[in-house]
């Protein structure tokens, strides 16, 4: 009788650890794709880094710094069809998204060979057109 008991306690401690495990919160994958669409974005270009296959994210490097981008919202371009695509070292080109701190890569593609590794970057005051100096008159002469 004893034996019973503690199976049948055994069994119902168990249930209720599972029961927790399976009322957690999901993330609704519908939520993430609109609040995507209306986060921050910005083009980035850089070097793979490193690959997280079973966090379908990506580590890359450019002159923003490593950053890591979560990959399943990306649309493949170029040589990539998936992030299995993607290789250690490869020069790419993307656009992100950030939202609630995470950092969505929404478009990736292969860089071209010769394209500079560049991200986006306000514009530099010698890229302006220098301002015209006004004309000056001459100072009145003295009597």
């Amino acid at each position: 009788m004893k034996k019973v008991f503690v199976v049948a306690l055994a069994v119902l401690l168990g249930a209720a650890f599972v029961t927790t495990v399976f009322a957690q919160k999901m993330q609704d994958t519908a939520v993430v794709a609109e609040a995507i669409a209306k986060g921050k974005s910005g083009k980035f270009a850089g070097e793979v880094v490193s690959i997280n296959k079973e966090a379908n994210s990506a580590v890359f490097k450019g002159n923003f710094g490593e950053k890591t981008g979560m990959l399943q919202y990306a649309k493949f371009e170029g040589e990539y069809k998936a992030a299995t695509d993607l290789k250690i070292g490869d020069k790419v080109v993307g656009l992100w998204q950030t939202v609630e701190g995470t950092i969505y890569v929404t478009r990736l593609a292969n860089a071209p060979a010769n394209a500079p590794m560049k991200a986006d970057k306000p514009a530099k005051a010698a890229d302006k057109p220098a301002a015209k100096p006004a004309d000056t008159a001459p100072a009145p002469a003295a009597k």
